[in-house]
């Protein structure tokens, strides 16, 4: 059977660390073959990303791979740490955007691919989708897996005036847009009533099984845990705006200080927050650093291991994500 071709725009692509994002991508990026289609990636080059993870490389071995230039502004083009807000519209990694569209159309022309897949939470990589659609002709698919704008998202006006633009070119011009849940599906048909109902189509993030078993495995075969704290653990990212912590912080506080709970019997462990400095200051103001400890990220199978470990999971969720 002849297979069909899909440029995969994502900047969430191995060997980044710090974001599950990767994941999605990485899995179409393996899974597609299965289904008739051969994937090739227009991704962004690892400087950009301000923590690696070679072994994520093994995820998405034999997949054809392009990395453009690209770099992150609040990292490489800031002084003293502060930079022109228009050097990070519409986000840090706008630089990829130029390097992007030559090496994509590059792309194109060398392997012919049916259909261009352009994968949010960048807004980059769909701007770099719109214009290879409409400097290719192709097809383009967008996946903005959840609401790409809301009311307070982003967190200034210019972002979100640039976040709306995009959002409002890449519906428009899109074949197809993806969502992750029903919810954000209805609110799309909601917001773009112009556009076709059966255009918004719903694939949810899903789970490696194989690397779960794997987990599992190695936790099963480890020493048994003598810490007798209770451990709560949050992995992965917290948004100041729908993710921050500052109410549990002070909920957590006034429990310490009513001596419910001692503090040697409970642990928080907040994995790979990615505002590391700001809730430490929180934390520290309020007094419970010896509860709550803020660690780097560490690889996918690790943080996987790591939850499977923990007594209780913690899931922070404002009300910008309600679009369930």
């Amino acid at each position: 059977m002849s297979r069909r071709r899909v440029l995969l725009v994502a900047f969430h692509f191995p060997p980044l660390l710090g974001s599950s994002g990767w994941l999605r991508t990485a899995a179409f990026a393996r899974h597609l073959p299965e289904h008739g289609w051969s994937p090739v990636v227009l991704s962004a080059s690892p400087r950009a990303y301000s923590a690696t993870d070679a072994g994520s490389l093994a995820t998405v071995e034999g997949v054809d791979t392009c990395r453009a230039f690209a770099l992150d502004t609040s990292r490489h083009l800031s002084i003293r740490g502060r930079y022109p807000l228009l050097l990070a519209l519409p986000d840090r990694w706008v630089s990829w955007f130029p390097a992007g569209v030559r090496a994509g159309l590059r792309m194109i022309r060398r392997t012919r691919p049916s259909v261009i897949w352009a994968t949010f939470p960048v807004p980059t990589a769909i701007a770099i989708g719109l214009a290879l659609r409409r400097l290719s002709g192709l097809p383009l698919i967008v996946d903005l897996r959840d609401a790409m704008v809301d009311p307070d998202y982003p967190e200034t006006a210019s972002e979100r005036w640039a976040y709306r633009w995009l959002e409002r070119h890449a519906v428009n011009a899109a074949a197809a847009i993806v969502l992750t849940t029903p919810g954000a599906a209805k609110l799309y048909r909601q917001r773009y009533p112009d556009i076709p109902a059966s255009r918004f189509h719903i694939i949810p993030n899903g789970y490696d099984e194989e690397a779960f078993r794997r987990v599992e495995q190695r936790v099963a075969q480890q020493a048994s845990d003598t810490d007798a704290r209770i451990r709560l653990l949050h992995s992965g990212l917290l948004s100041r705006i729908d993710r921050n912590p500052q109410a549990f912080f002070e909920a957590l506080k006034s429990v310490l200080e009513s001596d419910a709970i001692q503090r040697n019997q409970l642990q928080v462990i907040l994995r790979g927050s990615g505002d590391e400095t700001y809730y430490q200051q929180q934390i520290d103001s309020l007094g419970i650093a010896d509860v709550v400890q803020l660690v780097p990220s560490v690889d996918y199978e690790t943080a996987l291991g790591e939850m499977l470990g923990a007594d209780g999971l913690l899931l922070f969720q404002g009300a910008t994500c309600n679009h369930a």
